[in-house]
């Protein structure tokens, strides 16, 4: 005797419509009726013995997605490791000024949290998230003024480029600049 169950009971591409337990699973098909009350019946369907073949498809996406989580994970833990702290040198293409200007600078790293400070001016203090570093320097006759440096770091953590911008309430002054670790951890 055939199986009586639902046509759309299990579906291949939504795991989530198996049976919450195997248990469930194996008791008999669900059954579900047609518009004039009588039981649907898949030709072929041998009852729960078909359904573990479906099992055994949740099986394989829960496979898959534990697969992809483990991969995230493993490119997620050096991105996650960078330590900037140490000695680097910091090229301002140009200064605040106009000027292209080259600085030494003590870069200080904790957690994501970041602080430097370049030839004895206020420190900067920003972060480190993946390979994106900001810094943010509060400057100006009385600080009123914030420059914002934002960044990239390469893959070797011995390079970050990118670009700074100063705005000084009537226009925005910008920048790029390049920062290389001399020495550190």
């Amino acid at each position: 005797m055939a199986a009586k169950f639902k046509v759309a009971y299990y579906s291949r591409t939504r795991p989530w419509d198996v049976c919450p337990t195997r248990l469930e699973a194996r008791k008999a098909p669900p059954k579900s009726t047609s518009d004039n009350g009588d039981y649907q019946t898949l030709s072929g369907a041998k009852g729960p013995a078909d359904q573990a073949g479906v099992e055994t498809d949740v099986r394989w996406e829960m496979r898959k997605a534990l697969l992809v989580l483990f991969v995230l994970l493993a490119f997620w833990t050096p991105l996650a490791a960078a330590d900037l702290t140490g000695l680097w040198s910091l090229d301002l293409l140009p200064d605040f000024g106009g000027q292209d200007d080259q600085l030494g600078c003590s870069f200080v790293q904790d957690g994501e949290k970041l602080t430097a400070n370049c030839g004895g001016a206020r420190d900067m203090f920003g972060e480190v998230k993946g390979q994106k570093v900001t810094l943010r320097l509060v400057t100006g006759r009385q600080g009123e003024l914030t420059a914002t440096f934002t960044g990239d770091l390469d893959q070797a953590e011995t390079t970050v480029t990118g670009t700074w911008q100063l705005p000084d309430g009537q226009s925005t002054r910008e920048g790029k600049f390049l920062a290389k670790k001399i020495s550190g951890k």
